[in-house]
């Protein structure tokens, strides 16, 4: 038996000669895994005059990125990037991007792409831009549990289901879509930002669990009831214009809130709106209201939009001394005098 001290030698120097291997191992496999990203996009360059015109219009695309005619050096470029930009260029054909799964952040936005199936591998995107292009069916993006921004503004998506996994997005964007069921979105408690304009949305219930929520954007909807964002008490930022509001008492609690935009509703009684203090920039274009002396309390408001309403009295706003911008064009004012100072702030 070895004696104590050598035996705690031994145990050291066996313990870090695992600890090195491993590193090493790792190394090797990391690099291996890289190379053969990169040389398969190599044996497709070379060869791709095999391939359709769209992916090698891709392929010529790509190598225009890297600034090379060289195919495998593109493929050591883009080995030692972790961002590649093709927003823009006009490609409809995402096969030759397949074996880029190292890439983190990438942009693909303003194409003419329809088919994500080749980014199906890409598990280690944190960022991923999909705007403006003609994609329907989103299944590739299941499995990118390190997605935390995600854009598919302008396409044709209407089943969100396969981000229902992906517990790391913070951000999402998918405005101008022909999306109706939120409930995808339910498990997602991560989420700040979520920018949902110009679908086809009328209940909003699952967004009720996002507590993390701090910007909202649901414009141009048909929304009626917004009782279920009354438990988003962090939201900073509410965008609801273009719907069919009529109660806004859910948003009483929204002690944080500083930005409000409600045009284009059938809001009536502000009353709810009392509480908000700390908001600064409230729109209320076009809604039914009359009383405004809700709104006296508000001394924050630097910006009121009140245009198209029913409104005789401006009296009620002569306290707020942080206005910088008053609207209320098309009301039919008893007089048309500023409530507060410089005059030249109103909007008659």
């Amino acid at each position: 038996m070895l004696p104590k001290k050598e035996f705690f030698f031994s145990f050291i120097t066996k313990f870090i000669l695992g600890i090195i291997l491993g590193f090493v191992i790792s190394l090797a496999w990391f690099k291996y895994s890289s190379l053969g990203a990169t040389t398969g996009f190599a044996q497709l360059c070379v060869q791709q005059n095999e391939l359709s015109p769209e992916a090698q219009y891709t392929i010529d695309i790509i190598l225009k990125e890297v600034q090379t005619k060289d195919c495998v050096a593109a493929s050591h470029e883009i080995r030692n990037t972790d961002e590649l930009y093709l927003s823009g260029t006009h490609i409809q054909d995402l096969t030759p991007l397949a074996s880029f799964s190292h890439i983190n952040k990438l942009y693909l936005a303003d194409n003419q792409i329809s088919d994500i199936t080749p980014l199906a591998s890409f598990t280690r995107l944190t960022t991923l831009e999909l705007s403006n292009n003609q994609i329907r069916d989103i299944n590739a993006l299941s499995k990118m549990k390190r997605l935390k921004t995600l854009w598919m503004w302008n396409n044709q998506v209407k089943d969100l289901s396969p981000l229902s996994s992906l517990k790391s997005l913070n951000r999402l964007y998918v405005p101008f879509n022909q999306i109706s069921d939120l409930n995808p979105l339910s498990s997602l408690k991560n989420i700040e930002v979520l920018i949902l304009d110009n679908n086809k949305i009328s209940d909003i219930s699952s967004l009720s669990f996002l507590e993390n929520l701090k910007g909202v954007s649901i414009a141009n909807n048909l929304i009626q009831d917004i009782y279920a964002l009354s438990k988003l008490t962090k939201l900073k930022t509410l965008i609801v214009p273009n719907n069919k509001i009529s109660d806004i008492s859910p948003l009483s609690k929204f002690i944080s809130l500083k930005g409000l935009i409600l045009d284009n509703n059938m809001v009536s009684n502000l009353e709810p709106l009392s509480s908000l203090q700390n908001i600064k920039l409230l729109y209320l274009h076009n809604n039914g209201i009359t009383n405004i002396k809700p709104l006296s309390h508000l001394q924050n408001l630097s910006e009121l939009e009140l245009g198209n309403n029913k409104i005789i009295d401006l009296s009620p706003l002569s306290s707020l001394k942080q206005l910088k911008v008053l609207n209320v064009i098309n009301n039919p004012l008893k007089s048309q005098i500023c409530p507060v100072q410089p005059h030249s702030i109103c909007q008659f």
